[in-house]
């Protein structure tokens, strides 16, 4: 079986348009990859790139140069280079990702939340509430996450964010700050099933 998760060569840079189009240079020549089973930690001080660097593998940044080549439905893909419906497709059934900041609708349990990908991958409504309910029970947060609230507190959106990559089939990332996972400071990480 290949790596499911090859990266090589990546670059990235963010232009400033209000200041003369200045070029800010974010990764260069990022290369690594990860095994099944495997975890990985992408470490460094704040602005290195470590968000950047996940928020391409996801599909939300586009890639400057390089590869980030994903196991995907049987195939090989190419996200620097693939289409929209593609990188969607990919986020659907392959990647979850964990935001530092996780945007939910109001009113909407964090169960919703966290069933909503399930449902989206064809389980049934039922079926990915009760994963649902024991993904956040994992994390301790069972007795509020049915409740429909008009914002989530902190520690349930951070849970419900979590549980919602874990639902992920293989590929999952994590986009961590002190205050969402305290055993995990400032890293990005990735594993994969």
């Amino acid at each position: 079986m290949p790596t499911p998760l090859v990266v090589s060569g990546v670059a990235k840079s963010f232009t400033m348009h209000l200041r003369d189009g200045i070029r800010l240079p974010v990764v260069a020549g990022v290369s690594f990859s990860i095994r099944a089973g495997e975890c990985a930690v992408l470490g460094g001080p704040s602005g290195a790139g470590k968000s950047s660097m996940l928020k391409m593998l996801y599909g939300n940044y586009a890639v400057d140069e390089g590869q980030i080549i994903v196991q995907h439905e049987g195939g090989l893909i190419d996200l620097a280079i693939a289409s929209p419906r593609t990188v969607l497709s990919v986020r659907r059934q392959t990647i979850g990702y964990v935001s530092q900041f996780l945007r939910t609708v109001p009113r909407v349990s964090a169960l919703d939340v966290v069933a909503e990908p399930l449902v989206e991958r064809g389980e049934d409504r039922e079926s990915a509430r009760k994963k649902a309910r024991t993904l956040l029970g994992q994390l301790n947060c069972r007795k509020s996450s049915g409740r429909c609230r008009r914002r989530l507190s902190r520690a349930v959106s951070s849970s419900a964010s979590i549980s919602r990559a874990a639902s992920s089939p293989s590929i999952r990332s994590c986009c961590s700050t002190s205050r969402q996972l305290r055993s995990i400071r400032k890293t990005a990480t990735l594993w994969l099933r």
